[in-house]
């Protein structure tokens, strides 16, 4: 620490008690020594440089006549009178004609805490001049300002403060302050309502209130204006300060805002009606395309053998077909989804070689139209299944096989699927220590090299090509993320193309639906799959579609004994009155309405209240939804394809279980 000092009539030997005395306290000294008092007027001496002046004079008479001069010379200065005699009288009329303090020689000692105390004091005097003409700068920064600042006692809510904007836009020749109340600028607000407005902010509960309202001045003019309501606390006061922003000049910009908000809730309204409608579309679709599955299915069972024979392949394609469009619908028409995890996703297992040869037998034909060879290769696989989701390894390997067919105009395309080599599973990123490569190969156009980092990126196409609208490669890379997957590609321009898919070989999922004991000794195989008959049963089938009715009823009269379709709950009331029926199953939709009443009331009949009940729909399912079936059914089935078998096996543990799944 560096102090200075400014020395006047103070001997040698007395300058050099002075210094040391500091300096044994580790304070550093600058200073400088005025041997004629009378100097001390000299305007050569800063008089803003010294931190402390000390003075001897001769106290002899108790009189001083130099310290006057001094302390009016040095107002910022610390002033310290040294004398050799001192006693009460000296020190009493020094402090009188403006001394800090007094020491003598023998005190000398005592300078160090002097100094500090004294410095420290002239420090805070200087921070509060600095407060002081900070808080003038403030009140005309305030003044300056375009907005128009309030400060109201949070209690009395009386105007402590207005600043010269507001005064200019509230229009009064002559107004005071104290009369001002927030009623007569707020004109929306009277007092009670004023109070409520900022009660949030008395108790803490906000920080900050912003709100538009409408200012009145002084002639009785109304303009809107944009305000912010904060508190602030002075002196264990509380206070409300208002800040108004005129937005008059933008009004109209709020009013446009009004009507894009009402243009927006228009749209969201047909956003809406344009999602139920979809919906709907989807489960009428659903319906319409399992029947078609199922009436497939059982028309070729039914047919000789040399008709199997025949247009077996072609069965096989539609069924194929038919399936994928299925779950196609089901993702497209479906909500996402969020809580889905990889597990939910990786929930198929997808048998390999019998994947591959229907997906042959679904461009055959497109080969053969183009007079293209197609081959289909399984030569190099170890494995027969894995765990994936069987929908989107159908659409990615069905947009690649559109695209190598698209872009070859002679030669051959081939469906090559086999196990990874450890060399390819080094180059590749996959969560698995086994994969399968599902490569679709052309003889095509080719893709040149420049473009081939881009190739999957979206709305992305070959320069030399003309056709489509570069989406299908983006689609295909977003799905084989999802399933855990890589695509890459290898591409040589008037070559060729190869597209290599790389999918983890996990372990195949186990079976959903647990295999059912038999309980009667009446058995037969159907379609290579032993069925249980239970001849003694009566179905009860509820849904408004004819042709799925018809396709229902004849695929579980292969199990049960007889089964009743109708498409109304008018004819199920019948049917129930003059038949014994043992199962319900009941679509969720029928005719507009919903089974609910139909659920309940026949759970309160006890005629029929202990008849289970299946809902059998294709409509995606809240979970509030999903929730009031189940209070008032036993089961829920999805209609998908396969579910047919579903339905049969959860039908059948009615009979056979005392207890049972909820949904399927």
């Amino acid at each position: 620490m560096t102090i200075h000092l400014l020395l006047i009539n103070i001997t040698e030997d007395h300058c050099s008690q002075i210094i040391k005395s500091l300096e044994m306290e580790g304070v550093q000294v600058d200073y400088l020594m005025m041997k004629n008092p009378r100097d001390v007027t000299q305007k050569v001496i800063d008089n803003n440089y010294w931190d402390a002046v000390i003075l001897c004079e001769d106290t002899s008479t108790s009189s001083v006549t130099i310290l006057p001069k001094v302390v009016k010379r040095f107002p910022n200065s610390p002033i310290i009178l040294f004398t050799t005699n001192l006693s009460d009288e000296i020190y009493k009329n020094a402090v009188n004609q403006g001394a800090n303090d007094c020491i003598s020689t023998l005190e000398l000692y005592r300078l160090p805490t002097i100094l500090q105390r004294e410095l420290s004091v002239t420090k805070s005097k200087s921070q509060k001049e600095i407060i002081t003409n900070s808080s003038a700068l403030l009140s005309d920064i305030l003044n300056l300002s375009t907005e128009s600042v309030f400060v109201f006692d949070a209690h009395t809510l009386e105007c402590q403060y207005i600043n010269q904007t507001a005064i200019d836009n509230l229009g009064y020749r002559n107004i005071n302050i104290e009369k001002v109340t927030p009623s007569d600028i707020y004109s929306e607000y009277n007092r009670t309502a004023f109070e409520n407005l900022i009660q949030p902010l008395l108790t803490e509960q906000r920080k900050s209130i912003s709100l538009c309202s409408n200012i009145v001045r002084g002639m009785g003019v109304v303009f809107p204006a944009e305000i912010h309501f904060n508190k602030i606390t002075h002196d264990d006061k509380s206070f409300i300060l208002a800040i108004n922003k005129n937005i008059s000049g933008s009004w109209y910009k709020v009013r446009k805002l009004r009507r894009q908000r009402k243009i927006a809730a228009k749209y969201l309204a047909k956003h809406k009606q344009k999602e139920e409608l979809l919906v709907n579309a989807a489960h009428d679709m659903r319906t319409s395309l399992q029947s078609i599955i199922l009436s497939n299915k059982l028309l070729f069972d039914k047919q000789s053998g040399d008709f199997q024979r025949g247009f077996g392949k072609f069965q096989q394609a539609i069924n194929f077909s038919g399936k994928h469009l299925l779950n196609y619908i089901n993702e497209f028409f479906d909500p996402s989804n969020d809580k889905a995890t990889s597990k939910d996703i990786l929930s198929d297992s997808l048998e390999l070689d019998s994947f591959g040869e229907k997906l042959y037998l679904v461009f055959k034909p497109i080969a053969q139209r183009n007079e293209i060879d197609f081959h289909y290769e399984t030569s190099s696989l170890q494995q027969s299944y894995i765990s994936t989701n069987q929908t989107y390894v159908k659409r990615i390997l069905k947009n690649l096989l559109s695209n190598a067919f698209k872009f070859t105009n002679d030669g051959s395309v081939t469906l090559d699927i086999s196990s990874a080599t450890d060399q390819e599973l080094a180059n590749i990123q996959i969560d698995s220590d086994n994969a399968v490569a599902f490569r679709v190969k052309d003889t095509g156009i080719g893709i040149p090299e420049s473009q081939l980092n881009n190739i999957f990126g979206r709305y992305q196409r070959t320069k030399n090509s003309k056709e489509g609208t570069g989406l299908g490669l983006d689609i295909c890379q977003k799905l084989t993320r999802k399933i855990g997957g890589v695509l890459q590609v290898e591409s040589e321009v008037g070559k060729g193309s190869i597209f290599t898919l790389y999918l983890p070989a996990y372990k195949k999922l186990s079976d959903s639906i647990p295999k059912q004991k038999n309980t009667n000794t009446d058995e037969y195989r159907f379609n290579g799959t032993k069925q249980l008959k239970h001849r003694n049963k009566t179905i009860l089938v509820i849904d408004d579609s004819e042709v799925h009715n018809l396709a229902v009823k004849e695929y579980l009269s292969y199990t049960f004994a007889n089964c009743i379709a109708v498409n109304t709950i008018e004819k199920a009331h019948q049917i129930l009155k003059e038949n014994r029926i043992d199962c319900i199953v009941t679509d969720y939709i029928i005719r507009d309405t919903d089974c609910l009443n139909f659920l309940k009331q026949i759970e309160s009949d006890e005629q029929f209240s202990a008849i289970p009940t299946i809902v059998y729909t294709g409509k995606k399912l809240s979970d509030e939804e999903r929730d009031t079936l189940l209070s008032n059914a036993n089961s829920i089935v999805k209609k998908n394809y396969g579910s047919y078998d579903i339905l049969t096996n959860t039908i059948i543990s009615f009979f056979s279980q005392k207890k049972f799944a909820e949904t399927f």
